[in-house]
């Protein structure tokens, strides 16, 4: 297998090159939660506050000023605001990181967008297609670089499964499995938190349905031709907890076999995918079957640190099986006594590396997390919750 040496991990920490003609990537972050923490906490560790290459220099807070200035002063970072439009407006911020709540995802991109601003959005994108259609309409229209933040794309591990996929050294992907649960009772109060908010956005699809429709879309590609999903809806309060969802591709034209000097033909099967995700338990694996072996990418495969690979040799059942290990981020930044909220946060910063590097070449997408794979995935979200009889939530004041 030619691509089964590791990869090596420092080009994506790499920034783009300072000089004396040449400004840090500014960034601001929008809301100051828990997410934000983890972003900023992972920048800051791997990067150092005072990197040439990127600087968070504001964030802000919807719910006022005082909570924005607790969180810049955690961090480092000088100036806060107690609304996002003063963020928006701050001249000196050429980037903003949107790790809010996701039910204003279409206001506070397009207030962003129309600043001039790149934007990098966390998943999910938006509350439904149509919003999300909007949204990648005035970043293409603008000109400004704009991205999902679907981390779990930059890590190493899945930049090596995807090397590993496009070399053909297993043959076509026919099937794969994917999966994201957690037990919602370890941390968030039924039914109070945001996750079970129908008002706010909550339930399974949009915290953890993006990941595993995100690997399926790279894997697989993004035109299934059939999404069949069953799933639980809570009466109380109508937001979704899991659901199971099958999806079908199209038959590719399959390549002759050379048997010695004879050809022979081979089955013409379009690849499957099966995931699930939910609220209820905790699970998060991901395994991928090719013709000529598997790929399984280790829980938790949303920011994963290890996968194996099974070669097939000849002889049903005879197997080679490689192991890779990738460690996270060093950490190189003084960040004092702060804490990451989730498992493998110091990740976030292979996506904050990558989006510099993006808008210092002049892309206003990223290769590793295009809108075209946002949007396929977004179409999905919103097919597998009709599916399921949850209403999809609409932003206040959208059509």
């Amino acid at each position: 297998m030619s691509s089964s040496s590791p990869i090596c991990v420092a080009p994506l920490l790499d920034l783009p090159p300072s000089s004396a003609t040449t400004s840090p990537l500014r960034w601001g972050v929008l809301g100051c939660g828990r997410v934000s923490n983890d972003f900023c906490l992972a920048a800051h560790s791997a990067f150092g506050r005072d990197n040439p290459s990127i600087r968070i220099t504001a964030c802000a807070s919807a719910s006022s000023e005082s909570s924005a200035r607790g969180f810049a002063d955690r961090h480092g970072i000088a100036r806060a605001y107690g609304s996002y439009a003063e963020l928006a407006d701050d001249g000196e911020i050429d980037v903003v990181y949107v790790g809010t709540v996701h039910h204003m995802r279409l206001s506070v991109a397009s207030m962003v967008i129309a600043a001039g601003k790149h934007l990098v959005l966390e998943k999910p994108f938006a509350l439904c297609l149509d919003d999300a259609r909007a949204i990648v309409q005035m970043a293409r229209k603008a000109g400004v670089f704009c991205m999902e933040g679907m981390w779990t794309r930059f890590f190493p591990v899945l930049r090596h499964v995807d090397s590993i996929l496009k070399s053909g050294d297993l043959g076509a992907p026919v099937q794969l499995t994917s999966g994201f649960h957690f037990n919602t009772e370890d941390s968030e109060k039924y039914p109070d938190s945001p996750l079970y908010n129908f008002d706010l956005a909550g339930g399974a699809a949009m915290y953890v349905g993006p990941y595993p429709l995100h690997v399926t879309a790279m894997v697989l590609g993004c035109n299934p031709t059939s999404v069949k999903a069953v799933g639980r809806v809570d009466s109380g309060t109508g937001v979704d907890l899991q659901a199971s969802v099958s999806l079908g591709f199209a038959a590719v034209n399959a390549p002759q076999a050379e048997v010695g000097e004879k050809a022979r033909p081979r089955p013409n099967a379009g690849a499957l995918a099966s995931i699930h995700y939910g609220f209820l338990t905790e699970s998060g694996g991901t395994t991928i079957f090719c013709e000529g072996g598997k790929i399984i990418i280790h829980e938790p495969s949303h920011c994963p640190t290890s996968f194996s690979v099974d070669i097939k040799l000849a002889g049903r059942g005879e197997k080679e099986t490689k192991t890779f290990d990738y460690s996270l981020p060093p950490v190189v930044g003084d960040v004092g006594d702060l804490q990451y909220n989730y498992p493998n946060s110091a990740g976030f910063a292979y996506e904050a590396a990558a989006v510099c590097r993006h808008i210092a070449a002049g892309l206003t997408e990223a290769p590793e997390c295009n809108l075209d794979d946002t949007l396929e995935v977004m179409k999905q979200l919103d097919e597998i919750r009709g599916q399921i009889g949850m209403d999809i939530p609409r932003e206040a004041g959208s059509k």
